[in-house]
């Protein structure tokens, strides 16, 4: 490491013997170096300063004393999970005593990400921010490229900025030990859990049902029988439709979205979407496709229909991919890989769900069919779902729908809520021509 010495004023050099005074501008042109060696002898501490000497803020206004921020034009989620540590360490910016280590670490993420060297010079320059030489910047990034450096997640720096929600964090062992009890408060004490209740996706309103609220790393399921109408209901909640004040919209439900269906094409759901956005019948969509999905196409465009189900190891690296805030799985039949036993298929694929939405802050619904015997009886219980109790088991919240009745109404039930209270209600809705569903009564 290179360091720069600044000698302060009236401060003696003592391999010359000589201080550190003030000269002006005539003795600079016009004398000689033995009489500017002359004066130095003393500290010179009687010089008359000119009051041009002394600044007086003239040029306060040019010093930058914060990064400007680049403009932002539409709302998005960071890619905070992909590379928890790095992205971390790329926001905090330099610290001191860990500047050289911590360029280091970033340069070695960028080539191994591909980008070319003079670009993350670049990068490492305005991440700096002028604290330390950029001579010394670029000669670390150089270091970097020239021997291949590569760091895992067992380096410390990389260690001390992970994050459990990491998608590399299941890797991997992330500790040599177990944390102490006071990493784990100090870890709690850092989290505020009062924004993420307010930034989660409150379900319960579309009823007016109090306290059930969806937060990140959660499984919701949604247990109905068939053709009671799961997938529309799905539509409903992800579009942020109002069960009670059916002409407006919950828009703080929405979010960006992957949905997972075996049973519509991926074009054909996006249309239903567009005409349960509009409130319309279909044959109003069928006609007028092109000006609703223009008109709606800033709603539409955070939903990602796929129709074709992953493997896990597929949907692990399409959420790397769309980074989503919610995923719809629909239903669970098509989505477990276990064709000669269910119950074993639905339990694995429940266990597998949790990990992922507690490593990515992800966010699961499931839609699901009943055992036999409850679906035939029409009658919706906690432990209706199919899979010997793991969907309950996984689940942090249950919601039940029943078939409707000869006037199309439909019971919706909440059955489970693992951290809030439960309503207390069953529900009464109805599915009308324009695909939205309405409150029409409550039990």
């Amino acid at each position: 490491m290179r360091t720069a010495l600044l000698r302060c004023p009236y401060s003696l050099n003592p391999k010359v013997n000589l201080y550190k005074i003030p000269v002006s501008r005539d003795e600079v042109m016009y004398e000689n170096l033995n009489f500017i060696r002359f004066l130095a002898q003393t500290q010179r501490l009687d010089y008359n300063w000119l009051d041009y000497y002394n600044g007086n803020k003239q040029l306060a206004s040019y010093v930058v004393t914060e990064i400007p921020k680049i403009p932002v034009f539409t709302t998005y989620n960071e890619p905070i999970n992909n590379y928890a540590c790095i992205y971390k360490m790329f926001n905090q910016g330099p610290i001191e005593g860990t500047r050289n280590n911590t360029i280091l670490v970033l340069a070695s993420h960028l080539m191994r990400m591909g980008i070319p060297s003079d670009l993350a010079k670049q990068l490492m320059l305005i991440w700096n921010n002028n604290s330390l030489k950029e001579q010394m910047v670029i000669e670390r990034v150089e270091q970097v490229y020239k021997k291949k450096y590569k760091y895992g997640c067992k380096n410390k720096l990389m260690r001390q900025n992970c994050s459990t929600r990491c998608i590399h964090y299941q890797k991997h062992k992330l500790y040599d030990e177990a944390p102490s009890i006071d990493d784990i408060i100090n870890l709690a004490k850092q989290r505020d859990f009062i924004k993420e209740l307010k930034e989660g996706i409150d379900l319960g309103r579309t009823v007016g049902a109090p306290d059930f609220i969806v937060t990140r790393g959660e499984i919701l399921t949604l247990i109905g029988v068939t053709k009671a109408g799961k997938s529309t209901l799905m539509k409903n909640f992800i579009l942020g439709v109002d069960f009670k004040d059916n002409n407006n919209f919950i828009e703080k439900n929405r979010r960006r979205t992957l949905y997972y269906t075996a049973e519509q094409s991926a074009d054909y759901f996006i249309l239903v979407c567009a005409q349960i956005l509009e409130g319309c019948t279909r044959g109003y969509a069928f006609e007028h496709k092109n000006e609703l999905l223009d008109k709606w196409y800033h709603v539409l465009s955070n939903i990602m229909p796929i129709d074709i189900m992953p493997d896990m190891k597929e949907l692990r690296e399409q959420i790397n991919t769309y980074n989503p805030e919610l995923i719809v799985l629909d239903t669970l039949d098509h989505f477990c890989d276990n064709p000669y036993n269910e119950h074993l298929g639905i339990k694995q694929t429940m266990i597998e769900l949790q990990k992922i939405t507690a490593e990515t802050g992800v966010i699961v619904y499931i839609v699901s069919q009943p055992r036999r015997l409850d679906s035939i009886e029409n009658d919706i219980k906690l432990f209706s779902g199919k899979g010997s109790g793991s969907i309950e088991n996984q689940s942090r919240k249950v919601l039940g729908l029943s078939a409707p009745n000869e006037n199309g109404i439909r019971k919706f039930l909440f059955l489970a809520n693992s951290y809030g209270s439960l309503p207390n209600h069953t529900y009464n809705i109805v599915m009308q021509d324009n695909m939205r569903f309405k409150l029409v009564g409550e039990e």
